[in-house]
């Protein structure tokens, strides 16, 4: 029972930000990349950026030491971002707080609106903290899977906001 509330938890506070991470008015800004060499090859429809990646669009911000964009017909396919740490922060609209995060590599596959976060994943929104191996989150049904190592287990730090009761019904 704790197990499934805790899962329940995760979900309420990564589901509701990562969602946003993809909000209306984000998706109409402009997209910006920066990197010290960027390598085009329309041919085969893909893009690297090496050294100093920094992807920005609104308030989503993305860095990287590398990152590689494969695309067909003009349209984004995947990007795979890695870096010693890949880092990203976002302030979902109508919140105060950034959502920051970290992890070795980050995979976004855009047709399918598939996130997946590999190698010491972190996301922090406010006091809440998480920590994993692995993170696959699928922005359309608004479901996540977390997956620890034999050697370190999945972690979560909820902190209660002023008026809201920790378990779902107010019960203690």
């Amino acid at each position: 029972m704790m197990l499934r509330y805790t899962l329940l938890l995760l979900a309420a506070l990564l589901v509701d930000p990562l969602c946003a991470l993809a909000a209306d008015n984000d998706r109409q800004q402009p997209v910006h990349l920066r990197a010290d060499r960027i390598d085009v090859d329309q041919k085969k429809g893909l893009s690297l950026y090496r050294g100093n990646v920094v992807f920005s669009q609104g308030t989503l911000r993305l860095t990287a030491a590398r990152a590689e964009v494969q695309s067909r017909a003009n349209a984004v396919e995947t990007v795979t971002a890695e870096g010693k740490p890949v880092t990203f922060r976002h302030r979902p609209e109508g919140l105060a707080e950034f959502i920051d995060g970290t992890a070795s590599r980050a995979v976004y596959h855009a047709l399918t609106r598939q996130v997946d976060l590999f190698g010491e994943v972190q996301v922090q929104r406010g006091r809440d903290l998480f920590r994993g191996a692995v993170l696959h989150y699928d922005i359309e049904n608004k479901s996540m899977i977390a997956e620890g190592t034999a050697e370190r287990r999945v972690y979560a730090a909820l902190v209660p906001r002023a008026g809201t009761s920790p378990l779902p019904g107010g019960r203690p």
